[in-house]
């Protein structure tokens, strides 16, 4: 039987991010949400996620709401940062077996931003699922 492709919804203010890199996402074979606001991005974490990605400042409000309504509410999707403002997350906790897998500075390196997406699939996702969410990461980078 086929696993499901990996879910991940992007959040962002800028439309452009958001097309870019929504695009770039389902390239990979993931199945991708997206949302330009804090209030779409709350309505959107109604649905299951397997990563979050999300900037700071999000024009209505901040990135890290998301992480609170992640956590009020249980689940169990990873978040991705990608900011212009990487100090003002200095205080979260980041890394494996945190809910914060990364934080990514905007306009940085994208081997950065694809390594770290497929670092917090492999930590979200079945070991099955995560493999080839990983692979197909690598792959999409490469075109």
């Amino acid at each position: 039987m086929p696993s499901s492709p990996p879910r991940i919804l992007l959040v962002d203010d800028e439309e452009l991010m958001v097309t870019t890199l929504g695009r770039w996402l389902a390239r990979t074979g993931a199945s991708v949400a997206t949302a330009t606001s804090t209030a779409a991005g709350l309505q959107a974490l109604a649905d299951d996620h397997d990563l979050v990605i999300t900037d700071l400042n999000l024009g209505d409000g901040l990135g890290t709401e998301l992480v609170a309504a992640l956590d009020a509410a249980g689940h169990r999707a990873r978040v991705l940062f990608i900011t212009s403002s990487p100090g003002r997350l200095a205080h979260l906790a980041v890394g494996p077996g945190r809910r914060v897998a990364a934080i990514i500075e905007k306009g940085g390196r994208t081997a950065e931003l694809r390594d770290a997406i497929a670092a917090a699939l492999a930590e979200a996702l079945p070991v099955e699922r995560a493999g080839r969410a990983a692979d197909a990461t690598v792959v999409a980078a490469r075109r």
